[in-house]
């Protein structure tokens, strides 16, 4: 039996409780949802990959990166003897995303008006550079 099978069992067995038995019926769609959910999930992502991102996860390997390679980052720069200002950078590899993790929210920002937002709310924000 395959999950689509599974889905079309329980299903009828829904269908088929007696009309005094709510809870067969509740119990069966219950099960319906929930296989519908992993059919979902099955089909955006084969089951071995989902594996090997889990024990990654486990193991401390996986991390989750707030941008992409050719993302625009907006970065807050303070320099002595001058007003802060917002530099844009173009993340350019993966190692710069990596070595900038930290300072998401802080001095970088996905968006201009986060940067901003942030320059206002810090009188100037960002880090001493």
């Amino acid at each position: 039996m395959d999950i689509r099978e599974a889905i079309t069992h329980a299903r009828q067995v829904a269908d088929g409780c007696a009309a005094d038995n709510r809870a067969c019926a509740y119990q069966h769609d219950q099960l319906v949802g929930w296989l519908e959910e992993l059919e979902a999930f099955r089909a955006a992502m084969p089951l071995e990959r989902a594996q090997e991102l889990a024990l990654a996860e486990q193991a401390g390997r996986l991390v989750v990166l707030l941008c992409k390679v050719r993302d625009t980052v907006y970065r807050i720069w303070k320099a002595e003897g001058r007003a802060p200002f917002i530099i844009e950078h173009h993340m350019a590899n993966l190692l710069m995303i990596v070595g900038w993790m930290s300072r998401f929210g802080k001095d970088v920002f996905l968006t201009r008006k986060e940067a901003e937002e942030a320059m206002k709310v810090s009188g100037g924000g960002g880090e001493e550079t």
